[in-house]
């Protein structure tokens, strides 16, 4: 007599497999986007320490985005330009730094954090596609850590041009201060 697997058993391994499948990959997907998240919100915060370490001790900033960090992000190299930095290779936040006096605005030198909604342009005029309605990207976005790092705003004095007299304003959400003479705590 051979022995053989019957078609059912055959069949009753197959099904078996295919309900683990079911609830293993979602579970794997979700423990990568996770990571990724968690990955980026450590950039994102080592590259705002970096450029602030860079800033408060040479009292410049680089040309390059490279000599201030080893951070590794998708688009764009300088400062003059958007910098994207990537989660899941998805360009989820733009980095932009607005110099003091930029706009005609007295806050000193920052950095500009916001979502890569609509698509950014870099100086080389290279337009980056946004990440509207991303799942990686709206995740990340709703994590303690970024959010944390948003809601963190910094107080400037601000002089009045014609009476002289100094009033202390706030900045905006998603700015991130780097230094500055005008800046208080």
């Amino acid at each position: 007599m051979k022995k053989a697997f019957t078609m059912v058993e055959v069949i009753f391994v197959i099904v078996i497999l295919g309900i683990l499948a079911a609830v293993a990959i979602p579970k794997l997907v979700a423990t990568r986007d996770d990571a990724e998240i968690a990955k980026t919100a450590k950039n994102l915060s080592t590259i705002i320490s970096d450029i602030g370490v860079y800033y408060t001790s040479k009292a410049t900033l680089a040309p390059n985005l490279k000599d201030m960090t080893n951070v590794q992000v998708l688009y764009g190299v300088g400062l003059k330009e958007n910098v994207i930095l990537s989660s899941g290779n998805k360009g989820c936040i733009v980095i932009s730094l607005v110099r003091e006096g930029e706009n005609n605005d007295e806050k000193p030198i920052h950095l500009r954090l916001s979502e890569n909604k609509d698509g950014a342009t870099l100086a080389n005029g290279e337009h980056i596609s946004g990440q509207k309605g991303d799942r990686l990207c709206e995740k990340l976005w709703k994590t303690k850590n970024i959010k944390d790092i948003l809601s963190v705003r910094f107080n400037y004095i601000s002089k009045d041009a014609q009476s002289g007299a100094t009033t202390t304003k706030s900045s905006d959400s998603g700015e991130v201060r780097l230094g500055g003479s005008a800046v208080t705590w």
